[in-house]
């Protein structure tokens, strides 16, 4: 990792997958699945992940949990609160206000 901190990494990989969605709108009726990118703090990871809107606006509604492509949990910094298929979902330390997500 560079020198940007884990939760500044994460929150410009968010930004990136907002913008994604933002212009995915006039699609999302006729797609199932949204590729959106890694959001480790790994700010060379490059990998993407795919989940559906609803999982997106699921995961979006709780403050401090982040999507990463399965295998890119780090245990030892992060808690896993969801797991699928597609991704891992993810909080960081000091995000602990909010309960488990739900997938």
């Amino acid at each position: 990792m560079n020198s940007i901190g884990i939760s500044e990494s994460s929150d410009l990989f968010r930004a990136v997958n907002e913008r994604i969605v933002e212009l995915a709108v006039p699609i999302l009726s006729k797609v199932d699945l949204i590729w959106l990118i890694c959001e480790c703090p790994n700010d060379e990871c490059t990998q993407a992940m795919r989940m559906t809107q609803a999982e997106y606006d699921a995961m979006r509604a709780e403050p401090g949990v982040y999507a990463v492509v399965p295998g890119h949990e780090q245990r030892e910094l992060e808690e896993v609160v969801g797991r699928t298929d597609h991704y891992v979902l993810i909080r960081m330390p000091g995000d602990r206000a909010t309960p488990d997500v739900r997938v």
